[in-house]
């Protein structure tokens, strides 16, 4: 997703650099608009990819081994666990 990104990105670096090139100047500002266009979309791609990038490390780094009990066997304490979702990311505790 993020390579996605870099390349909407390039993409649109690209069309703002050939937009002075253009004659008209109504060209040259839709051009413009399109650049603009997507980087934002490239942008969002990347924070998404990061996001996700983020998500799969805190997955793989809270993950408890086969020879653990999980944190809610126990009598008292606290129970976390990650939440991925369409809406973000995040934990969910329970004492």
């Amino acid at each position: 997703m993020g390579g996605v990104g870099i390349g909407f990105i390039g993409g649109a670096a690209a069309r703002a650099s050939d937009s002075d090139k253009l004659v008209d100047m109504q060209d040259a500002h839709t051009e413009l608009e399109a650049a603009a266009l997507g980087t934002a979309v490239g942008g969002g791609l990347l924070i998404a990819g990061g996001g996700l990038l983020v998500a799969g490390v805190v997955l793989l780094a809270i993950t408890p081994s086969s020879d653990e009990s999980p944190p809610g066997d126990v009598g008292t304490g606290v129970a976390w666990r990650p939440l991925v979702g369409p809406g973000g990311v995040g934990l969910a505790v329970t004492f």
